[in-house]
């Protein structure tokens, strides 16, 4: 007789695999059931990219977790996040996948976030909720929190590390079932689908190209050819980041790379310049920063130099793309709006930022006339709960009034939405008193 199969390692009844043929049969079984809780852990410190700890997963009678140190190709359990035949369900699942995104360009697909769910159906004050907050409301349940800064690139795992990680998981299923039902109950399942989907769409993962990387540092202050010294300088830092996985910091930082530009030294003496004392005077600025500078610039010296060189050879005129420009936008009319926008989510007790940001409706009043392009309370289901009334109020053409307060009980006036017609002022929408 042969020696007996050996089964799969469990710690605390929790399934733990180390290697492809372990993977394999576990994503077998979870395609199986059509339905997989999916969470990370991972470490985001001084790194520009997480490093991934821990893979946990639940489906029904399965509790796994997946350990990516040993398992070094993680390709079939990638095809499962991106199969649109099962669904994935996560909590602020963004984080874990531009992980998977960064591995493998996996986009996700048919997935079901319970943090976005939650605050779809209005449970609690801010659209960001935590999932220990949910599954003691939802399913009754506490998490702990012992682990929450464990080392998960450590290894041997430790049964409470795996415990702590797979209780992520193992309740999310079942508040994914009351969440829905929730939102089922209020008439919101289109807004449950609407918001999903910005989840599955890969413009929500990818990267800029390394040569748009200098927008968010770009001013209009900068001459075309500064600016040109400033794209390529932002590009060189990115690239190094980028293939060090470090903080962009660690390689230069924003204001450095903002000075250079402005600059543009032509020989060593004038790249180090700021970073040298003079006189036994140190120089100015924080010493760490300043010392982190100069040991980068001296160390590559004719690499900075040739860059900015170049990109003063390739003037860019000023275009305020990828920065929050600041045109002009009546601020009162941004806190008219805001007022509606407040309202309407009291209503439908949502928090506000669900519906829409500051920024977004200064970004309608700035447009104005015209639509702004590409902001939320514009499309979709916040066209219709916000967006139209806020044109409305733009255009002139629809009032917010205060009606008459009750005689009894000290009620507060109902707050409506007018529009003026031709036989009067008659209400488009009203709020709850």
């Amino acid at each position: 007789m042969g020696a007996p199969e050996s089964s799969p390692e469990e710690v605390g009844g929790v399934r733990v695999v180390r290697d492809q043929e372990g993977l394999g049969e576990l994503v077998a079984d979870l395609r199986a059931a059509g339905e997989v809780a999916l969470d990370t852990e991972f470490i985001p410190e001084n790194r520009l990219f997480p490093e991934l700890g821990l893979i946990q997963v639940a489906a029904p009678g399965i509790e796994a977790v997946v350990d990516p140190l040993e398992v070094k190709n993680l390709d079939p359990l990638l095809a499962l996040v991106s199969d649109p035949a099962v669904l994935k369900v996560v909590h602020s699942g963004k984080h874990d996948f531009d992980i998977f995104y960064g591995l493998a360009s996996v986009v996700p697909k048919n997935v079901f976030d319970t943090q976005v769910a939650a605050a779809v159906i209005g449970h609690g004050k801010k659209v960001q909720i935590a999932l220990r907050t949910l599954v003691a409301g939802f399913v009754g349940r506490e998490l702990s929190k012992q682990e929450q800064m464990s080392n998960w690139l450590q290894r041997p795992l430790t049964p409470r590390q795996v415990g702590y990680a797979i209780a992520d998981v193992r309740y999310l299923l079942p508040l994914r079932n009351k969440l829905t039902e929730r939102a089922k109950a209020l008439g919101r399942l289109d807004w449950l689908r609407e918001e999903m989907i910005p989840l599955t769409e890969e413009d929500a993962y990818r990267m800029p190209p390394v040569e748009e990387c200098y927008r968010t540092l770009d001013s209009p202050n900068l001459t075309p050819s500064q600016r040109g010294s400033l794209r390529d300088l932002a590009a060189w830092r990115e690239r190094r980041a980028r293939a060090s996985n470090r903080p962009r910091g660690w390689i230069l930082k924003d204001a450095a790379v903002r000075d250079l530009a402005r600059r543009q030294p032509r020989n060593r003496e004038q790249l180090l310049a700021p970073y040298e004392s003079v006189a036994g005077r140190p120089p100015k600025g924080d010493p760490k920063t300043v010392q982190q500078t100069r040991a980068v610039l001296a160390k590559n010296p004719d690499a900075v130099l040739r860059v900015l060189a170049s990109g003063a050879q390739k003037p860019i005129p000023f275009t305020g793309k990828g920065k929050r420009e600041r045109r002009p936008a009546p601020e009162s009319l941004a806190l008219l709006l805001e007022t509606w926008l407040k309202l309407r989510a009291s209503e439908h007790a949502v928090a506000p930022e669900l519906l829409a940001t500051q920024e977004e409706l200064r970004a309608i009043v700035a447009a104005y006339p015209e639509e702004a392009e590409g902001v939320r309370p514009l499309k979709g289901y916040r066209r219709r709960v916000l967006g139209e009334d806020l044109l409305l109020i733009l255009s002139g053409e629809a009032v917010i009034q205060v009606g008459a307060a009750g005689k009894q009980g000290g009620a507060q006036p109902p707050i409506r939405l007018a529009r003026l017609g031709r036989l009067g002022r008659f209400a488009l929408r009203g709020t709850r008193s």
